[in-house]
């Protein structure tokens, strides 16, 4: 089982993750107005699918708790994570650098990262030592 410790930050993240994409989905003019790049009405409900999917899995790891049953979760987890980065990064310039939220998306998606390959690492040096 996952550490408590490690289940309510994948449900803490899980749920914020979520409550951005149903905001982003049920009212998206809440969130143009304060998004850190443009968005029309379609794109931000868009972005709130793509909100969704991680937000859920993020929840769906924290309650089922197994680390045996997350590590291709986990590992797809980090794989959209750094290609969203990579995707930022390349298009820095459409960001509205004065709209504190530009930083908070980054370095939030960035820690998230870093949180699940510590994870990862984690749990397979748990099972190196299982294994041996």
């Amino acid at each position: 089982m996952l550490p408590s410790r490690v289940r309510a930050l994948l449900l803490g993240a899980g749920a914020v993750q979520t409550a951005v994409a149903v905001v982003l989905l049920l009212s998206p003019q809440t969130m143009i107005d304060i998004w850190p790049w443009d968005l029309t009405p379609l794109t931000a409900q868009v972005l709130g699918g793509w909100f969704a999917l991680p937000g859920v899995t993020a929840l769906m790891m924290g309650i089922d708790g197994r680390g045996s049953a997350i590590h291709i979760t986990l590992r797809s987890q980090a794989i959209g994570l750094a290609l969203i980065l990579l995707a930022a990064a390349r298009s820095w310039s459409e960001f509205d650098t004065s709209n504190e939220l530009s930083y908070v998306f980054v370095v939030g998606l960035g820690l998230l990262l870093l949180g699940l390959v510590a994870l990862e690492v984690h749990l397979l040096s748990l099972k190196h030592r299982h294994d041996a």
